[in-house]
């Protein structure tokens, strides 16, 4: 998978719910081979207790307005109970997000588990914890802190 950074990026800042620490939200299109494949949108939560990362990435085509083929994929990179290290587990894609026919198909775990398209969610992923200027410094810096827990 040959995938990159299209189109214009965005960051915003907000508060978080829970424990009003800062959240960076970053998102952007990626592309494979020149021809754009999927816009993801990840949050990054500085929790108190240790950093998370929540992933939504919505693939299918774009450029024609027509959303049908639209599926969004889900999951949260963080500490997981009785793993040393911290890790990706799947969640409900765009689950924090409105109703708009830009997701598609919302999948849940079971959804995203059967879909032929999950290898390439987890490639789109690897990619993000490993190139994008906002979770790729942010997966860092709290990597080691997760690990002590």
């Amino acid at each position: 998978m040959d995938l990159m950074f299209s189109g214009e990026r965005h960051v915003r800042q907000f508060p978080c719910q829970c424990c009003n620490s800062i959240v960076d939200r970053t998102w952007a299109n990626l592309s494979e081979a020149g021809v754009d494949r999927a816009v993801f949108y990840a949050s990054c939560y500085h929790h108190a207790v240790g950093g998370e990362v929540f992933f939504d990435i919505v693939i299918g085509t774009w450029g024609t307005g027509d959303f049908s083929d639209h599926v969004t994929f889900g999951c949260r990179w963080g500490a997981v109970e009785g793993h040393e290290q911290p890790m990706c587990s799947l969640t409900t894609g765009g689950n924090v997000f409105g109703d708009s026919a830009l997701f598609g198909a919302k999948l849940d775990r079971a959804a995203a588990l059967a879909s032929p398209l999950l290898p390439e969610f987890w490639g789109m992923v690897d990619f993000l914890l490993l190139n994008d200027p906002v979770v790729a410094p942010f997966v860092n810096s709290h990597r080691e802190r997760l690990r002590l827990r």
